[in-house]
């Protein structure tokens, strides 16, 4: 055993109690099972970046052993995360993220046959294991992460019974249909592939993807028609379909019609500003900051005041106020973009801290304190007396006072302005 185990010059070893790894990968220490409590969500993403950025750099120096450590952080994922509340959809977000460049680490390392075939036994076993499909990706990139054409085709074969008897009986059969098409396509087995997903008894677009992807190989065009037709299936991913478009229409350097059929749908993200700046990445080179950023709020995919901190973040500080003016927005972050532009922009931050105000008068915001009022009557002090315009400002506050459907704020407001 200690003998073949030197053949696979391999860090990992699967064992009853899980998957081990004889190299002291410091994020280890942070998924351990059941480490994280309901309310963790944040505090484990933090640690998902802080683990990326230690497999990263080790793969600059060792591509081989950042591949073993991406392969063993995600078999920690289930059991350390498995008890966090995931309802807000943000864990599952930064989780994916995180899968998206862990594959091509793993994908890319120059593996022997016998370390990459061990490689995929491990991943099955953690795929199979995962309680809410954290790494379901990895059924997705099988025949890439199987690393040649040969060993594609040998792990399509293994599968190739399998689902043929599971969908003749007309069962649902999970990860296996979606692995056994990734590894045909990988070993360009293309023939197979459109012939077998004729017989699918439950029609889905990660199954019809496959076929759309070989379309797309003569006829791009053909290929984005197909992946439109699946969307009327029950439970379809629209967002997967939306990507697989775009990136069929950048390809063929049809950028304007990308950016406008698919750029908002295709790269929504775990917040506004990374939503923002995905779809920048991709198309700054047709669109302004601005352009991009007003396309987003009139697709009406949150309330209007959701994207000021994103607009603040890029100085679009028109489009800033006009937002807040017209729309709530969260004091507390009203408070902390007006402090922050307090020296260089005193204008925009005494309009920021007073419509703050405002809509603190009018109910809105979280577990509002006399805190969060005092923040903002700071602000707009020291700005309107900066400006000149604390007389006009002081009767601008009176008003507001007179419209304030709370009883503290008022009294904060009165007594600051004596």
């Amino acid at each position: 055993m200690e003998k073949n185990k030197s053949k696979l010059q391999s860090t990992l070893t699967m064992t009853l109690k899980g998957l081990k790894s004889s190299h002291p990968w410091h994020f280890k220490v942070y998924f351990r099972t059941g480490i994280y409590s309901w309310r963790g969500s944040q505090l484990a993403s933090k640690r998902l970046k802080e683990a990326l950025k230690e497999i990263n750099k080790v793969n600059r120096q060792e591509p081989l052993l950042a591949a073993e450590g991406a392969i063993f952080l995600m078999s920690r994922l289930w059991p350390a995360l498995e008890h966090i509340d995931t309802s807000s959809g943000s864990l599952g977000n930064a989780v994916a993220d995180i899968i998206e460049k862990l594959l091509p680490i793993i994908i890319n390392a120059s593996a022997s046959l016998l370390v990459r075939q061990h490689w995929l036994d491990i991943l099955w076993e953690i795929l199979q294991a995962d309680g809410v499909d954290y790494v379901a990706d990895i059924a997705q990139y099988w025949g890439e992460l199987a690393g040649s054409l040969e060993e594609a085709s040998r792990r399509a074969d293994k599968f190739a019974s399998l689902v043929k008897g599971a969908w003749q009986s007309n069962e649902f059969i999970v990860h296996y249909d979606v692995a056994y098409l990734s590894a045909l396509y990988f070993a360009e087995r293309f023939d197979e592939i459109l012939d077998v997903i004729k017989k699918d008894p439950h029609p889905s677009w990660r199954i019809h993807k496959f076929g759309a992807r070989i379309i797309a190989l003569t006829n791009p065009d053909k290929a984005i028609a197909y992946a439109e037709n699946t969307r009327h299936i029950i439970n379809t991913d629209q967002v997967s379909i939306s990507c697989f478009c775009e990136e069929i229409l950048l390809k063929t350097y049809q950028i304007n019609e990308a950016y406008t059929r698919y750029a908002i749908s295709a790269n929504n993200a775990n917040t506004y500003l990374n939503w923002f700046n995905k779809i920048r990445k991709k198309y700054n080179v047709i669109k302004t900051d601005q352009e991009i950023l007003s396309d987003l709020i009139a697709a009406n995919i949150a309330e209007p005041g959701k994207w000021f901190a994103t607009a603040n973040r890029l100085k679009c500080f028109d489009l800033a106020l006009e937002l807040i003016k017209a729309n709530p927005a969260d004091p507390k972050t009203l408070n902390r973009a007006a402090k922050d532009r307090l020296d260089e922009e005193p204008n925009y931050s005494l309009n920021v801290a007073m419509s703050s105000l405002y809509w603190m008068t009018q109910g809105f915001g979280y577990e509002i304190s006399s805190f969060d009022v005092h923040d903002a009557l700071s602000v707009i002090k020291q700005s309107a007396k900066e400006l000149g315009l604390w007389k006009v400002t002081k009767q601008q506050l009176g008003k507001m006072v007179e419209t304030d459907t709370t009883v503290f704020i008022s009294k904060i407001i009165s007594t600051s302005l004596g």
